[in-house]
């Protein structure tokens, strides 16, 4: 059993690797490595400020000691919940859970950070170092502080910071290192406690997005669907299904700004007096929880507001855009196919037809030529059955691969699907779901279909 001579208690809304770095500084180093190497057995000589970020069995026993358990450490010190909200409305959800955080970015998201490359430091509010080094006696992260989105302090409304404007040396770099302690003295001298660049005007667009986010991580789970939220970040935005695709982006550099950078998937805003930067998808389909909640406050709305109209959208779900099937072989189906390429391309409907609608072309062919002969008058007339029965098995003898007769050979193979289906199966030695037609002549799927067409 190892002592614990300190044992910490959370300040307000402070962040768990925060919470860490005050029982390292006031334990020591060795009484950590001693849980390490009895926990999770490390390395007892392995330096913790040069090591991974903690092993969640470390980081298991000391918030056992806090008197927290598990679901809580994640409700009350990291910012989980703000991932949790939007999770199920991502097309790749995050794997939130304490058990699955095996890798170095799981771990440091456990910690309370957004893993994120472009997220270089920790970031900290000028007047909170000041505030929380007079009350507490020493300074401590904010978890709010963490959510990539939020480049405010909801309390003091001043621009966060990661570096310090005299030296632009970073204060905390999100390394290895993920134990140091947060500074009031940057090590070029400045106090970071009375930074000149705090009191520069803040946009409330940017205000607003920073409540967002800190208002989610008191939010209960959701379970909206990605469909659900696109509809009412839609709706919020005053914009049609059909222009959501590109009209959001316009609302967004309206309400933040014009972006510094794009990139096929992302661009970045970067507010003026600010050294955070503001990152978001392009692309609707990688949309996280920064995006939602940057799309709702361009908007106008709080996040009660945004979960009430998401809430109101429950009914949408996902949409699941409904076809007729492509091939549905009978004659009835075929001739209305054969009617609306008339309507588009007239003067080519059976040049056409036949190459978007093999199959059903040669179903009409074969059992009503004279809707083909009505676009086409001089139609030729049909190869006898011996004819495509000779052609099918010099080329089923020559190499037996059923997939290359579509290449080679698609017409005769149309029509003996059609009209010589027995031959077709005893010859080649299939059983009806080992062929089907492809959806084109020019790329054949083998596999896509289980039965054969009816027979006429």
């Amino acid at each position: 059993m190892v002592f614990l001579p300190y044992v910490p208690t959370p300040y307000p809304d402070e962040v768990l690797c925060s919470v860490l770095t005050r029982f390292v500084v006031h334990n020591g180093e060795s009484v950590f490595r001693k849980i390490s190497n009895s926990v999770a057995h490390l390395s007892p000589n392995l330096s913790i400020y040069q090591a991974s970020p903690p092993h969640p069995a470390v980081v298991a026993f000391i918030t056992d000691q806090m008197g927290l358990p598990g679901n809580e450490v994640t409700d009350r010190l990291t910012t989980s919940q703000f991932f949790r909200v939007f999770n199920t409305a991502h097309k790749r959800p995050l794997n939130l859970e304490t058990a699955g955080y095996g890798t170095r970015s799981g771990r440091l998201r456990s910690l309370g950070f957004i893993p994120c490359n472009h997220q270089p430091a920790v970031r900290f509010c000028p007047s909170c170092l000041d505030e929380d080094f007079k009350k507490y006696g020493e300074p401590y992260l904010h978890r709010i502080h963490q959510m990539q989105p939020a480049l405010t302090c909801t309390v003091h409304e001043e621009w966060l910071r990661i570096s310090c404007p005299k030296c632009k040396m970073l204060v905390v770099p999100i390394n290895r290192m993920v134990l140091r302690p947060m500074p009031i003295v940057c090590e070029c001298g400045a106090d970071l406690r009375s930074l000149p660049v705090r009191k520069s005007p803040v946009s409330s667009a940017f205000k607003r997005l920073s409540k967002f986010c800190a208002d989610s991580i008191f939010s209960k789970n959701s379970l909206w669907s990605h469909a659900q939220v696109k509809s009412a970040a839609s709706e919020a935005l005053g914009l049609s299904p059909h222009d959501f695709s590109t009209g959001y982006i316009k609302s967004l550099i309206k309400v933040y700004g014009k972006p510094i950078s794009i990139s096929p998937h992302k661009f970045v805003i970067a507010p003026p007096s600010s050294d955070c930067h503001l990152r978001l998808n392009l692309d609707l389909g990688r949309f996280k929880a920064e995006d939602f909640a940057s799309l709702f406050t361009a908007a106008g709305l709080t996040f009660d507001e945004s979960a009430l109209l998401i809430s109101k959208n429950r009914t949408v779900g996902i949409h699941i855009k409904q076809r007729s099937p492509k091939y549905v072989y009978g004659l009835k189906h075929a001739e209305e196919v054969l009617l609306n390429f008339s309507k588009a391309y007239p003067g080519e409907v059976a040049t056409k037809f036949q190459r978007s609608h093999p199959r059903l072309y040669w179903l009409l062919r074969i059992h009503h030529p004279d809707s083909i002969k009505r676009w086409c008058p001089k139609l030729k007339t049909l190869p006898p059955i011996e004819s495509d029965r000779k052609k099918l098995g010099r080329l089923l003898k020559k190499n037996g691969d059923f997939k290359k007769i579509f290449a080679s050979a698609s017409r005769p193979l149309f029509r003996a699907i059609i009209r010589d289906q027995n031959w077709l199966i005893s010859t080649a030695k299939l059983s009806p779901s080992d062929f089907t037609a492809p959806h084109s002549n020019r790329s054949p799927n083998l596999h896509q279909q289980k039965s054969l067409p009816p027979k006429i």
